[in-house]
């Protein structure tokens, strides 16, 4: 009977290769890190954590949720973010903090590229010492922030808060900001109206002045007066008195201290009616 010099069954790729395994383990263990360096590699700086992280497209993007990432002077955190390594683009949403420098940002969406630092939130609200900004959409780069519709408070919203809403402001360097269509006012309370508004951080801040008295021919008096900067050495406002025995006193209020070629002038006004 004449033998067959075939096996019946064909070997398989393993079968070939197991007397190899090791060789095998080593060439597989080498690859898996030189796809993992080269994905870390592509994140730069850029630290993920998060439960889980998973990874698609072949280690080009990662998604996660609980989400914190850390880049040197930045700090990103989210219910979920995705990121593309590709692109170096972050997609976050759910609670969205960011903290770079001395801006820290609350949002419902984050939409953040890691290569030219440019970024753009929605239902944000932001910190920026003085400053705390509310508004629909923002959008930042390095120097530069625009702000859609959003509302400018000097220091933490209250119904005694100063407060500047505008249709539209652009922040320059964290030191400087200037608003179209500006309504500047007291908590919910406006007070003027100006087509143009700008101010520095290091500037004149709004001015809250306010004291109780007691006189027999005015009785129980609660006066208050407040005033915005609306230029170097000029602020201006309105001024409120309540008088148990007289009424409700209020009119507009102004303060300025300039000078005007070689003369300095400095003076204050306060009416009511």
């Amino acid at each position: 009977m004449r033998k067959s010099i075939c096996p019946e069954r064909p070997l398989g790729l393993f079968t070939i290769l197991k007397p190899y395994d090791a060789t095998v383990r080593s060439f597989l263990r080498f690859i898996t890190l030189t796809i993992l360096s080269a994905y870390n590699a592509a994140l730069a700086n850029i630290e993920i954590s998060g439960d889980p992280i998973t990874y698609e497209d072949n280690f080009s993007v990662a998604v996660g949720v609980d989400v914190e990432i850390l880049d040197d002077d930045l700090f990103l955190k989210a219910d979920k973010v995705r990121y593309d390594r590709r692109t170096q683009i972050a997609y976050a949403s759910g609670n969205v903090q960011l903290t770079h420098k001395k801006l820290r940002l609350l949002a419902e969406t984050l939409e953040y590229n890691f290569k030219d630092r440019t970024f753009t939130a929605s239902s944000f609200r932001a910190g920026l010492p003085p400053i705390i900004i509310e508004g629909d959409n923002l959008e930042g780069a390095p120097g530069l922030i625009r702000v859609d519709r959003g509302d400018f408070h000097y220091g933490e919203p209250g119904p005694f808060t100063p407060r500047i809403s505008a249709s539209g402001v652009e922040i320059v360097s964290d030191d400087s900001f200037k608003a179209r269509r500006a309504r500047l006012g007291v908590g919910t309370i406006p007070l003027l109206s100006v087509p143009r508004y700008s101010n520095t951080f290091r500037g004149q801040r709004p001015e809250i002045d306010g004291k109780l008295g007691y006189r027999s021919s005015l009785g129980a008096s609660a006066q208050s007066e407040i005033l915005l900067p609306i230029e170097q050495g000029l602020l201006v406002g309105a001024n409120l008195d309540v008088y148990t025995s007289r009424g409700i006193l209020i009119g507009p209020a102004t303060r300025y201290d300039r000078t005007w070629g070689h003369a300095h002038h400095e003076g204050h006004l306060s009416t009511g009616w």
